[in-house]
């Protein structure tokens, strides 16, 4: 009877910590953010596949280091990197994300030739350098479809230098654009009424909004009715 009772009370001690164990761990996690200080007046003053070629190179310099201490890049954010370290990340999913680029869409459509139909992504913000490299369109942001259309139309009708001009009159608002923003854009030119965003997306604050404001008004994108 003794035996059987102590035995009972160790396995249901086994029990209770493994009941225990399962309900997780706490960890510290750091995050990292990490960008170009200054890129906005320093991509205003190159061209833009200058200042791509710049950006690619500023990433690879960026997420090394990362890499190198077991880290984890969460995300591309602008011209900078959000990245964990201490996350409880599995070694055979951990994946480092990194934006389409022109590089990337060369060498995609130097391997795949005319079997491989490539489009490119980043919001459209490599759109010029995507063309030149292959590619036969590109995901764009949603707000301004009609300038990437026209960018399009001119680059297939031999003009590229008018292309260019076209798109880099946009280069200063697709570099605001963000998840969310372009809600912000579509409701200042009077296609949206609200602007609410699923989680994670907040609200851009007063300044941000304000310059992007500015920027959608300079290209005569504001409607006469938005006050």
């Amino acid at each position: 009877m003794g035996d059987d009772l102590m035995q009972g009370r160790r396995r249901s001690s086994r029990s209770s910590r493994a009941s225990r164990g399962v309900l997780g761990e706490r960890r510290v996690i750091t995050a990292l953010f990490c960008d170009v200080t200054g890129s906005t007046t320093f991509a205003e003053q190159l061209d833009p596949e200058e200042w791509t070629e710049i950006m690619n190179e500023a990433f690879d310099y960026m997420i090394q280091p990362v890499v190198r201490y077991e880290g984890t890049v969460a995300r591309l954010i602008g011209e900078g990197i959000l990245a964990f370290f201490g996350a409880p990340l599995a070694a055979q999913i951990a994946k480092v994300e990194v934006a389409p680029t022109a590089r990337r869409v060369a060498e995609a459509n130097r391997l795949g030739g005319d079997d491989l139909i490539i489009f490119g992504g980043a919001g459209g913000n490599f759109f010029i350098e995507e063309l030149r490299r292959g590619a036969v369109g590109t995901m764009p942001f949603a707000c301004v479809p009609e300038m990437f259309r026209k960018v399009w139309d001119l680059y297939q009708d031999g003009k590229e230098a008018e292309a260019i001009q076209e798109f880099d009159r946009f280069v200063p608002l697709l570099k605001t654009l963000g998840q969310g923003m372009g809600k912000e854009v579509l409701r200042l030119r009077g296609v949206f009424k609200t602007v609410n965003v699923r989680h994670p997306a907040s609200p851009p604050d007063d300044r941000t909004f304000n310059e992007m404001r500015t920027i959608v008004e300079r290209l005569e994108l504001t409607p006469a009715s938005v006050a």
